[in-house]
């Protein structure tokens, strides 16, 4: 990030529950209305001069709320974010339509200014319900399952709703 860039918390991850913290995420939010998510890696190291930082996405758009992670029935560890800003009387009349994006961690791609994935490489599942029985556009929900697996992850975006976000 650079100084025109904020940051949301910070949060960690303890991968292999040793109590010791080997992924640091955050979201940005910049003075142009954008908004990226990083990565930093501490090789298992408390030295900070060792950790190295990647940029995973840049989603285009604010984030100022903390994400966060889960672990899927695979192993793969997931993150979740959400943008939206909610700070000055500017933000109430924004009516930009805001996303919620989950993906799947790969900590062998990106670099700090080259991201790990782009918008492309996920699935929008923006119309996407789901039912006991049934969900739509996929059938069943291993259908679904099948669809997410083959892309870096997901995406869902809020344009039912005007200027609706994700602020905490």
């Amino acid at each position: 990030p650079d100084s025109a860039t904020a940051i949301t918390n910070i949060f960690g991850v303890d991968w292999d529950l040793d109590y010791s913290v080997e992924l640091l995420y955050f979201g940005t939010y910049e003075n142009t209305g954008g908004g990226k998510i990083y990565r930093i890696m501490t090789h298992n190291s408390t030295n900070s001069d060792n950790w190295t930082i990647h940029q995973v996405i840049n989603l285009h758009k604010p984030i100022t709320a903390e994400g966060s992670v889960a672990v899927d029935d695979f192993r793969n560890l997931w993150r979740f974010f959400g943008t939206g800003k909610y700070y000055t009387s500017v933000d109430i009349a924004n009516q930009d339509t805001m996303i919620f994006v989950g993906l799947k961690e790969d900590t062998t791609a990106g670099t700090e200014t080259s991201p790990a994935f782009t918008m492309y490489e996920l699935l929008d599942v923006t119309d996407v319900e789901v039912f006991e029985d049934s969900v739509t556009d996929y059938g069943t929900w291993d259908s679904l399952m099948a669809a997410v697996s083959r892309n870096a992850g997901w995406i869902r975006k809020f344009d039912s709703l005007p200027g609706e976000r994700v602020v905490t």
